[in-house]
């Protein structure tokens, strides 16, 4: 199974998104922290001691993500999809819950191109 999801790298985000925040300064151009598009992979398997430790269950070809067994757990490591700063990601509602190539977000770069525009970012590259 794979899933995309946008994450944070910190907690900062939330002290950012307060109400008293918001209303002090336009939020979006002075965030200090910023969502990034992360894949996970994750196997689907029946028992973990099928599994052979320190081997990555994940042999799908276009993702760089892993799921490799430890003693007891399977960690989970991420593939990196977009670092640029975005919100608001949606996948064509006729691709969900199938293999997409292309995701759609609001563009957060202030002081580019780019800044408060809908943005489509290929996920398989």
């Amino acid at each position: 199974m794979v899933v995309d999801l946008l994450a944070y790298p910190d907690s900062i985000i939330v002290d950012e998104m307060e109400v008293a925040t918001i209303c002090e300064r336009i939020i979006y151009q002075s965030l200090k922290s910023y969502a990034r598009i992360h894949r996970y992979a994750i196997p689907l398997l029946r028992n973990i001691n099928d599994a052979t430790i320190g081997e990555n269950l994940i042999s799908l070809d276009y993702t760089l993500a892993s799921a490799i067994r430890t003693d007891g757990k399977i960690i989970l490591s991420p593939q990196l999809i977009s670092e640029s700063r975005i919100e608001g990601p949606e996948v064509n509602p006729s691709k969900r819950y199938s293999r997409y190539r292309f995701v759609y977000a609001s563009g957060l770069l202030s002081r580019l191109f780019f800044a408060n525009s809908r943005c489509k970012g290929n996920v398989e590259r």
